[in-house]
């Protein structure tokens, strides 16, 4: 017989149906994880202010698979009776006939806005959820061929780009909200905030008794075991709202480093994940009890702390989220720590100290612990979790001053805060002028293919401030800083998009380090950009040439002059590197 705590988790799985919803049912589980977010606000918005409208309407919530669209529509249709009035489809990608595919399904359900029908004076009002590639295929399609002004419509509002949408038309035949404009998170001052992660937390987490995953962990408390169960121990160590708020900036952090979107049916997963191993198997588990060394490495390994950091190969999120495991304090004194734990004679005085009032203290500790103490890879994987756990609740740890300097300036660009930008935009254009080198002020190389000389040219370039209105909380961004600069006479310019690990690499740079053909390879748009930018210089007026490897500052310059060209010798001051004599590094110049 399964274990009915482990089944109430399980629909939180992505194998699970329990939290797809059903356009014809809201479930219980649905209504009761239901959170309000912002495409719901936006949607709610629309549908009252195109309530009065006479023409026909297609609404189109658009977004990523599993982020939701589906789930709101249900809601508004089941709950709060919004829909009453609409056709309603929660799945643009679904066939409706074994031999008719997903696009010529949906040229079908919004016939009434072809290119044939959509003036023939009919009220149809449709909305309908769909996937951003299966908009773009079905227009691009040979029945979207048939939807002219609706292809108009998704270009001149650009759904499928980071430009903003047209203003509200009252007498258009078209809307859209797309879920793809907001993040699951927001951005603040004092760093990312998520409310709607929050709440999902805190709803599965919640000791009340209308939570059903709460009435499921009370009711297995009959389980002979259950004080013993590592999943029953799981649950309660993330009731614990200040580890809740932990994963839930894990979560963010692990979206923004590796640039990955991260639906409500991924958060969903993923809390399943960190609370119900998925090689659990009750009785294999139960027969290791009279076996303290198995039981207690079975026991950690099925615990929240190594189900989110040592879990590799269960899902995208996890696999990411365990790249970030951050040291805790230097490498000496983990590594002191951790001799000073295999030497211990008092295993258990040490154990029972570093886990302090943790909900797996008393499980651990009743093991034998004395037993294991000749066991290295036991003590090994034990001090792990410790580790592991000490990051979830320990606030004093130290956290990725980087990410938090891209959250920042992130913000700052978003919030219309560009006085904040001069730090960075410094430190941007350094990396632009010594991506290839350095050799002077506003020097930039051309051409560095050539093994003995090195062709560089004069570049002026300056930020390109663009004014927004001012926001204390920003809603709709993508995780992308965009860097402006225009060239001297103010003519041309030139965007930058910073993603956090190309923002990782120029901060890095301020220290010295020189970027690798593998870093051209990743970052090859930023190659581009500096090569867009190059070509705002001076190279058709003028350019010099460097010679490599060669102590002597004798430079030749070829430029335009009033009387033709001209190639002499010239002498140019080059600012002395400043070098880290025990790295070698050049850490900037005098």
């Amino acid at each position: 017989m399964s274990c009915s705590f482990i089944s109430a988790f399980r629909e939180l799985s992505n194998l699970s149906c329990g939290v797809v919803a059903n356009i014809d049912k809201f479930s219980e589980l649905n209504k009761y994880l239901h959170v309000l977010r912002t495409p719901e606000e936006v949607l709610r918005d629309l549908l009252l202010r195109i309530e009065k409208v006479s023409q026909k309407r297609l609404v189109l919530v658009c977004g990523s698979a599993g982020d939701g669209k589906s789930h709101l529509l249900s809601y508004l249709r089941n709950e709060a009776r919004l829909l009453d009035d609409y056709m309603v489809y929660s799945d643009a990608t679904e066939s409706d006939a074994p031999n008719k595919t997903a696009i010529s399904t949906l040229a079908k359900r919004i016939e009434a806005f072809n290119d044939e029908n959509i003036d023939n004076g009919g009220t149809e009002k449709v909305i309908i959820a769909i996937n951003l590639g299966m908009l773009n295929n079905f227009i691009d399609s040979e029945e979207g061929e048939s939807f002219t002004k609706l292809r108009q419509y998704v270009i001149n509002n650009n759904i499928f780009s980071v430009d903003k949408a047209l203003p509200f038309d009252p007498n258009s035949n078209f809307y859209h909200v797309d879920f793809s404009d907001y993040q699951l998170y927001t951005l603040t001052n004092s760093g990312v905030r998520s409310d709607y992660l929050t709440q999902l937390f805190r709803k599965i987490f919640a000791k009340t008794s209308d939570n059903p995953f709460y009435n499921a962990y009370c009711g297995n408390s009959n389980c002979d075991l259950h004080t013993r169960c590592p999943i029953r121990n799981n649950f309660e160590f993330l009731t614990n709202e200040k580890i809740q708020d932990f994963l839930v900036q894990k979560i963010i952090e692990t979206s923004i480093k590796h640039k990955l979107v991260i639906t409500s049916r991924d958060v969903l997963n993923f809390i399943y994940d960190a609370v119900v191993p998925h090689e659990f198997d009750e009785k294999a588990f139960w027969k290791t009890f009279n076996y303290p060394s198995k039981f207690l490495e079975n026991y950690i390994k099925y615990t929240t702390p190594m189900l989110v950091f040592d879990n590799k190969g269960t899902s995208s999120l996890l696999d990411h989220m365990a790249e970030l495991k951050v040291d805790n304090g230097n490498a000496e004194k983990r590594d002191s720590e951790l001799l000073d734990f295999y030497a211990s004679d008092e295993i258990a005085s040490s154990i029972a100290t570093k886990l302090d009032d943790s909900c797996y203290k008393q499980v651990i500790v009743g093991c034998d612990l004395p037993s294991i103490d000749g066991e290295r890879e036991l003590k090994k994987y034990l001090y792990k979790f410790i580790m592991y756990q000490r990051e979830m609740v320990d606030d004093s740890i130290e956290k990725d001053s980087v990410y938090a300097s891209f959250v920042k300036d992130l913000y700052s660009v978003y919030s219309g805060k560009s006085k904040e930008l001069r730090g960075l935009y410094e430190s941007v254009t350094r990396s632009i002028y010594s991506w290839d080198g350095l050799f002077g002020e506003k020097l930039i190389c051309l051409d560095d293919s050539n093994d003995k000389y090195s062709i560089v040219e004069n570049l002026s370039i300056s930020p390109w401030l663009i004014k927004t209105d001012p926001e204390e909380e920003v809603l709709r961004f993508l995780p992308t800083i965009a860097i402006r600069y225009r060239d001297s006479k103010e003519e041309n310019d030139v965007t930058i998009y910073l993603d956090y690990a190309l923002y990782r690499l120029i901060q890095s740079m301020k220290d010295g380090y020189r970027p690798s053909s593998q870093d051209c390879n990743i970052h090859a748009d930023f190659v581009s950009k500096i090569k867009a930018l190059i070509d705002l210089g001076e190279k058709r007026k003028r350019v010099f040439i460097v010679p490599k490897g060669s102590e002597e500052k004798n430079r030749y310059v070829f430029e335009e002059t009033e009387f033709g060209y001209s190639f002499k010798e010239v002498r140019l001051w080059i600012m002395p590197k400043k070098v880290d004599r025990k790295s070698k590094r050049i850490i900037g110049q005098i």
